[in-house]
Formats: structure tokens, C-alpha cells, sequence
């Protein structure tokens, strides 16, 4: 299990994210979270149906899934 100061240094890093892709402000958490799922190997479940994978280098579609409610 990763600690919490082993995470928040993360978005310091210049490359974790296309800052100039972002759009505006409600992209930073989720694009951070997909960001660090794809660092740790890891698969980023949302409910939000507007995350853009472009806006982190190395990820994919396959590494998000979206949650649909009925």
C-alpha cells in the first residue's frame, strides 16, 4: 500500500500530465488519479464519462473504466 507522502510529490513532476492539453480546473483530480494508475500499473475506475486519456502520457482507454449507472 503507497503512503500518502509517496503520492502528493507525483504532481509536482512537469511530465506526469499535459498541462497545456487541460481545459480547466475540474481535470486536474481526475487526470492526477488516471496519472498515478497508470505510474503504478494500476486501472483508474471513475463515474465521470468526460476523463480524456490524452491528457496523461502512457495511458490508454483500456486503463480507465467508466462506471454507467442504470
Amino acid at each position: 500500500m503507497l503512503a500518502i507522502k509517496e503520492l502528493l510529490p507525483g504532481l509536482l513532476k512537469k511530465s506526469l500530465i499535459h498541462w497545456e492539453r487541460m481545459l480547466g480546473h475540474r481535470q486536474i483530480t481526475d487526470s492526477y488519479l488516471l496519472a498515478l494508475s497508470v505510474t503504478h500499473g494500476g486501472r483508474f475506475v471513475s463515474f465521470d464519462q468526460r476523463i480524456y486519456v490524452d491528457l496523461v502520457p502512457d495511458a490508454s482507454q483500456t486503463l480507465l473504466a467508466i462506471i454507467e449507472l442504470p
